[in-house]
This record gives structure tokens, sequence and C-alpha cells, in this order.
């Protein structure tokens, strides 16, 4: 990993800056094809694609092997003065086949890597991502962010009600197409936004419409989780009768944004970018021909720390490479990680970053008991929430029933501790202050329902008359 510093450069650009905060600071995370290439192998880069889609349809490209896939399919997409109507005609068509092809490949691709758990740094990030309540932009097509999302079984807890349940990966996903037909109570549920955002820029695996209509768009409910067997249910909607809503990897993008579902994810992209408290490149090689996200991210505040993760970063003097964009573009790079292993050593970095805030975030709390919420999937349907203690063998969690809690004239640690058989004391259980002692020397680690999980945040709720501490969770090993 190496840390570099360059000097921002003034790109005329200061007065189209907001003066006011139009949305909270959060911190901004930009997803390239890097960054499903590093989750699976089977995943393509556009070059990759571009290949994959020419043996599938039989092409014989008629450029030479160092043109990109972008630049052959912008030029098929290009009306050309000097050929006939039908010429362009053809070669339009052909583009069409080929943006039509890229999702049945991708289709593959992801059924055969979401047929498998996902990689623990994956679930690692998606759960650093939650506890930030960060703003995820991605070029992706796939559906891998919001499968890991299903994966790591986010609960939200209602303490008034006792009532839980896991946010669904479309929750994270917004502004998005409205779903079709009609579907079962997760489909009817909004968009959440007690978790991370997750703008797909450039359309998605789900997404369909009628070609050129841009009010035809429209949201598949059915979502690959990983580990999970997809669905048999018939498709009885007609949905997939549709075109899939994809805005294809050309040069010149101008025209398809033309559509009001990419106007709103754009500029909501805008306003987060603005108003980024933090930058982070994950996979995404900022190529000068994108222009267009060229101008996007040059609305990132003037001395915000940007990091840049990417299986090859470049130089600054090169004016190609990631490095020597962000340079171009007046980033102030905070730090930069490179090589096979970029994605998963900045997520294990920036785990390692979290856990001292654990301690911060414990500063205004002492007697509160420790509490967390978390999926049970596979030994019952409902999560649980699990009151914390700490036992010879480590650090476990008791079930524990939010609305008796609630309602006892006890405190929590009496009140659960009576209902133990082995129970000795309340001062079996962690409070903020017991924690404060263990977070501040390393890592709190702790065993829910038979899985580690570690510490990466904490927060101040209330269970009826009495205040508790919820701990933001990570997957460990």
């Amino acid at each position: 990993m190496s840390t570099h510093e360059p000097e921002s450069e003034s790109d005329g650009l200061d007065a189209l800056a907001p003066t006011e905060l139009r949305t909270p600071r959060r911190p901004v995370y930009v997803l390239g094809a890097g960054f499903s290439r590093a989750i699976s192998d089977l995943m393509p880069l556009t070059d990759d694609l571009g290949n994959a889609l020419r043996e599938r349809l039989g092409l014989n490209w008629s450029m030479g092997q160092q043109v990109s896939f972008e630049e052959r399919l912008t030029v098929l997409s290009t009306a050309l003065p000097f050929l006939q109507a039908h010429e362009n005609t053809r070669r339009r068509a052909e583009a069409e086949a080929l943006t039509a092809a890229i999702a049945d490949v991708l289709d593959g691709f992801l059924e055969t890597v979401t047929g498998s758990a996902p990689p623990l740094w994956l679930l690692q990030l998606v759960a650093i991502w939650h506890a930030e309540q960060a703003v995820v932009i991605t070029f992706n097509y796939d559906t891998l962010v919001e499968s890991a999302f299903g994966a790591l079984g986010v609960v939200k807890p209602h303490y008034d009600n006792g009532v839980s349940y896991e946010l669904d990966g479309k929750q994270i996903v917004y502004p998005a197409p409205r779903s079709s037909g009609s579907g079962g109570w997760q489909d009817a549920i909004s968009a959440d936004d007690s978790s991370f955002q997750l703008l797909k820029l450039h359309g998605s695996l789900s997404w369909y419409w009628s070609s050129g209509d841009g009010s035809t768009v429209v949201q598949d409910r059915a979502l690959p989780t990983f580990g999970r067997a997809t669905s048999t249910t018939p498709e009885l909607s007609g949905i997939k009768t549709l075109d899939r809503f994809l805005i294809p990897p050309v040069l010149s993008k101008d025209s398809y944004y033309n559509v009001n579902i990419a106007h709103m994810l754009w500029r909501t992209a805008h306003d987060a970018v603005a108003n980024a408290s933090r930058l982070t490149i994950l996979g995404y090689s900022l190529p000068a021909g994108d222009r267009i996200t060229a101008e996007l991210l040059r609305m990132t505040p003037k001395g915000t720390p940007v990091d840049i993760v990417n299986r090859d970063i470049g130089e600054p003097q090169a004016a190609t490479s990631p490095l020597g964009r962000a340079t171009t573009l007046g980033f102030q790079v905070n730090k930069t990680w490179n090589g096979d292993r970029a994605i998963p050593a900045y997520v294990r970095d920036r785990l390692l970053q979290r856990y001292p805030g654990v301690f911060d975030a414990l500063a205004d709390y002492e007697d509160e008991p420790l509490i967390a919420s978390v999926s049970l999937r596979g030994t019952r349907d409902e999560p649980a929430t699990f009151m914390l203690r700490s036992v010879e063998e480590g650090n476990n969690g008791v079930d524990i029933d939010l609305v008796a809690v609630g309602n006892a004239s006890t405190p929590p640690h009496v009140t659960v501790g009576a209902r133990m058989p082995s129970f000795a004391g309340a001062d079996d259980f962690h409070t903020a202050k017991t924690l404060k002692k263990v977070v501040s020397k390393s890592p709190f680690r702790v065993n829910l329902a038979g899985r580690m999980f570690v510490a990466i945040g904490a927060k101040g709720v209330r269970i009826g008359r009495w205040e508790a501490v919820e701990l933001q969770l990570a997957p460990a090993e």
C-alpha cells in the first residue's frame, strides 16, 4: 500500500459546487467492473465481456485486436455518413444484438457465482457500508451487491413493538423502477434509508423496459442471494418478455441518459458526491473516455480524502492510469491499494480502522446493557436480538424477548438473567462500561447463534423504559 498526496488542479468549476449542503455528508463509494472481478474471477471486465459476446454471437471483428470493446460498440452504434442507410441500419442492429446479449452472458456468470458462499471480505464490506449508511455508486449491471446484502442478513429491529425483520436486497436500491406485477409482503416494503444506498447508474440485470420508452421501466422482484437456490416459481408477470434496461458500454452514452430513472439516479449521485465526506473508488479505472462520470466526480468537495483501490493504480505522471486521472481531476488522494488482492486488503484495513471507533461511540454510555440483532436464517425464520455476556470461553449472546424486557419493572440484566438456569448475576452481562475496557485493547468478538461477529460500531437505543447500546456487527472468521 502506498500513499500519495498530489496537488489539486484548478478546473474552473468551483462556481458550480453547492454552497449549501442539500444532503447529509456521507461516505461515497464508486464501483467499477474490477469490483465484481474481485468477488469472482468469472465476472468479466469490459473487454472480456466483449470477447464472450463475440464468441456467443459468432461475430468477426473487422477492427484491429487493440481496439477496446467500448470503441467497437460505439462505432457500431454510430451512423457513419459515408454508408448507405441500410448499411447503418444493419450495423445498428448488430450493436443492439450485442447489448441484448450482455444480459444473457452476465446471467450465466451471475448464477454460477451466487451459487456458492460469498467471500468473507464482501460481507464485511457490506456490513461497513450498512454501519456508515454510505452511498454506493455502481456502474455494474450485476446484482452481486444486493445478493451480498441478502446473504449478510441485515436485521431492522423495532424496539417499541418487539418486531424485527431482515432488510431485502431491493430495499437498498433507490431510486429504482417499480416492481412488476403483484408481490408478497417483501415487495410491498419501500426503500429503507436505515442502511446504505445503492445507485445503479447504468441500469441493472433486474430492470426491464420496452426499449426506447422510459416510462415502461420496471424491475423484477426476484433477486438471487449467495448460497440460496434460484427460485423455480414460474414468472407470470410477463416482465421477461421485455428488454433489459442497460446503458451499454459505449463511449458516448448521452442518448441513453434521456430517461426519467436515469435523471433521478444521476442527480441523486451528484448530490451525494457534492457532499461526500470521503470518496473511495473500488475497481474503477477512471477512464478518460467516460467524460460524464469524470464531470460527476469533479463535484467532490476540495480537500475530501480520496482512496483508490484497483488492481493496477499506475503512477501520477501516467495520464491514463487511475492515479494519473485522479491527479487530473484534482483529487486529494489519501491512500491507495493495488495488486490482485487490493480490495480484500482495503476491507481488512477498514475493519482495523473501525475497531477503535467502537470505543469512541461508547463515550456517553456506562451501565446500559449491550444488545445485537442478527439473522437466524437456517435455524428459524425470524431474526433474534441477543443480550451479550462474558463467559469463560469468550463472549456470547442470550436470546431475549424485546417485549418482555421493555415491559419489565426490573433492569434488562435482571429480567433476562432471572430466566436463565445458570444465572450467576447481573455482572455476567456486558455493559457499555465493560465493553470500553475490552475494545480499548483489542476488537470485540462475540459468538451469536454459532456464528462469529466483530463489533464495528455502536449506538444507543431504548427498549420500553430501558436504555441499551446496540452493537453494529460484521461477520468474522
